[in-house]
Formats: C-alpha cells, structure tokens, sequence
C-alpha cells in the first residue's frame, strides 16, 4: 500500500513537474523526461510483482517439497511397512487402520496374505443380475455385470456358485452349482449343475425372474470358527435353521456329558487347543463345533435326492407292475370262478347221469337176480321133469341101459331140456 502511495505522489510530482519545465523546455523533451519517468515506475512495479511472486512461489516449493518429502516416507512405509510409532499414527486415518495398531505391514505382505485368502475363498463377483427368467426346459439362464464394471474373466467350462446379495435374514440364500457354458467379458450363460429340489427350482426361478442381484463365488465359501463369532444368539437364529443353530450356540461353551468325544477340545493354561492326547490333561474342556464342507454337503444331498428319486419311480414302477399283476389276478380269479360255476354245473350234471347210471345198473342187476332165481328154479324143475321123463321112459320100454344107468339118462334129458 505504501509503494502505490509512493508510486501516485511520484507521478503527480513527475505531471507537476513537466507542467513547470514546459515553460523553459522544448516539449519533446519534456514528453521524454515524462515518458522516462512512467517506464521507470513501470518497471519498478513489475520488478515488484516479480519479486513477490518468486517469493510465493519459492514458499510454495519448500512447502510442497516438505509435503513431497511427507508423501514419500509415507508411500514408502507403505510399500514396505513400518513400525514406527508416528508414522504408524499419521496412516492410522487415511488407512482405516486399528487405534491400536503397532505397525504396518507392506504391501508385499499385504498380497501375500490377499493370495492366501483367494486361494481358500477363490475369486467373486458381485452384482451380477440375472437378464430374465431362466430357460424352461435346460434350466440355463444368461447373467451380466454393469458397464462400469470391471471384465469378468471366466472362461468357458469353470464352476461357479451363486448366492443372493442381502441379508440372509431377509430372505437372500444360495442359488446353487452352476457350469458357465458361455462366456464374454460382462455376460455369461449358466446351467445348473446339480439337479435341483422343486423347492430349490423354485427360488432359483423366482430370483432370476426378479433380476435380484448375484454374487458369484469361484469356490464355495469355507465354513470357519471365526466367520460367526461376536454374533449374537438372536442373529444366529435369524441366519440358521432351526436344526443347526444350537451347535453354532455352544460352541465355545462348557460340554454336556451326551456330546460326542471328537466334539471335545481341551485348553491349556495359555489358552491354547490342546490335541486328544492331552485332553485329559487339559486346564478346561469346551465344546467344538464341526466345521463343514458345503460344496460335498450339496453335492451329497444332490446325489441322496436322485437316490431317493430313482427309488421313488422304481417303487411308482414297481406298484404299477403290481397293480397289473393284481388287476390280472382279479381277472384270472373270475375266469376260475366261472370256470368253477361251469364244472359245478357239469359236476351236477354229471351226479345227475350217475345217479341215473346208478339206478339203472340196480334195476339191471335185479332183473339179472330175477332171472337167475326163475333160471335156478326153471333148471330144477326141468332136472325134476327129466328125471320123471326118464324113469317112465325106463319102465315103458324095460330098457336095460335106462335101468343100468338112470343118472346118464337123467344128464342127457337135462341137457335136451337145456
């Protein structure tokens, strides 16, 4: 401010002057003395401005070299980790990191353990939507990933399971297996691989219908310990069946004297799982729940339904072929019930004739009995008159022969008589 008051006071004094001389100058010169005096303040104001803005900008280079300096020591305790305190505290902010945190690690450390994490969770993509319901007859449904996403890279042929994004109290659960049967950067085309129970066909129908959002997993989410603790009861109720939650409950807890001795684990004074060596030796036994293996559980459960569903049509056949084999004994047992009616009746018919045969052959043989007692009685009459005959004859004709031998007589008119 005061070197703009200086500035003006010179240039009145400068106009005031030059008004004086040009009463004993010549006016070009004093045009020239003005013309000199305006140049150097001119100059003077720019060598001014010069100094002030080297001066702003030399602040602002040692600022901004500090600041580089700042950024550097940070970037490298990042890259490489640190210990110290005050960094550690400077990155605790920007690097979401624990209040009481000690140290950082590097970022080499940092992806080495982010390998070991995808090598046991596998790679995942979120926000995947299905793009309409899914095919009625192969089951196959197409998923795609936003533009502003990035590519999906997955090859044709990989594995990959689907889950509903949310919270699984809401509703959100597992899709199923699904084989990727065509893949392009943000769109793939899925079938199942399992075949699915209706109930399972059913929300795997609704969710792609509905567009709700997917996560696909490159490998099956492991089951571990530390994936439900901190969780309250009332949370773990609202997440898992009602079949399973107790041993998500226990665990931890004290052991009950019906728990199965591999669900046993011993600790030692420092807190520590002791092995079943040692369990008798143990400071305190608690209860530990099994950690389970959902990609073989499903696949087991897959391969009890087809089992359970094979059994089921070889039953259906089986009860039909038996319903025939009844439909064809009730026939059979019809036809022998009126084949029986038939040979009743021809048996009746049959009694008929024999008693018919019978009373005949009666009335037969008592005429074959009369007969023979009138053939009896007629022989001994006949015998009684030959015997008469021949005696008479013997004593009319004083035959010799007749009176030697009446018996031959006797038998000779028996058989005349015959």
């Amino acid at each position: 401010m005061i070197g703009l008051i200086v500035v003006v006071v010179v240039l009145i004094a400068s106009i005031a002057l030059a008004i004086l001389a040009s009463k004993v100058w010549h006016w070009a010169h004093v045009l020239v003395v003005v013309g000199l005096v305006f140049s150097t303040v001119g100059f003077s104001n720019l060598g001014y401005r010069v100094l002030s803005v080297r001066a702003k900008y030399q602040k602002t280079e040692t600022d901004a070299l500090a600041s580089l300096e700042e950024v550097e020591s940070r970037i490298e305790a990042i890259n490489r980790g640190t210990e110290n305190g005050g960094m550690v505290a400077r990155l605790a902010e920007p690097l979401g990191l624990d209040e009481n945190a000690e140290e950082i690690k590097s970022i080499g450390d940092l992806e080495h353990q982010l390998r070991m994490v995808n090598r046991v969770r596998g790679r995942l993509w979120d926000n995947v939507r299905p793009l309409g319901a899914p095919d009625q007859q192969s089951f196959t449904v197409n998923v795609a990933v936003s533009d502003d996403a990035p590519p999906l890279n997955i090859t044709q042929g990989a594995i990959l399971y689907a889950f509903e994004q949310g919270d699984p109290s809401q509703g959100a659960a597992y899709i199923g297996e699904f084989r990727v049967v065509q893949a392009s950067p943000r769109q793939l085309r899925l079938e199942p691989v399992l075949q699915m129970h209706p109930d399972d066909l059913d929300r795997y129908f609704d969710s792609a219908a509905d567009g709700r959002p997917w996560t696909l997993h490159e490998s099956m989410p492991v089951d571990t310990h530390k994936m439900f603790a901190g969780m309250s009861e009332q949370q773990l109720r609202a997440i898992l069946p009602e079949g399973s939650v107790e041993e998500y409950l226990r665990h931890g807890g004290p052991v009950q004297p019906d728990d199965p001795p591999r669900r046993v684990m011993g600790i030692d004074q420092d807190g520590n799982l002791v092995g079943p060596e040692s369990i008798d030796s143990a400071q305190q036994k608690i209860y530990y729940r099994e950690l389970r293996d959902y990609a073989f559980e499903f696949q087991e459960q897959a391969k009890r339904q087809r089992e359970l569903r094979s059994e089921g049509l070889s039953l259906q056949s089986n009860l039909q072929q038996t319903l025939a084999a009844l439909e064809g004994a009730k026939k059979l047992g019809e036809f022998r019930q009126e084949e029986q009616r038939k040979l009743k009746h021809d048996l009746a018919g049959v009694q008929r004739d024999l008693k018919a045969i019978t009373d005949h052959l009666a009335a037969v043989e008592g005429q074959v009995n009369r007969a023979k007692d009138l053939l009896t009685q007629t022989l001994a009459a006949n015998l009684r008159t030959a015997q008469q005959l021949s005696a008479l004859q013997a004593a009319l004709a004083g035959s010799p022969d007749l009176n030697t031998n009446p018996t031959g007589s006797s038998a000779a008119g028996d058989q005349h008589a015959l």
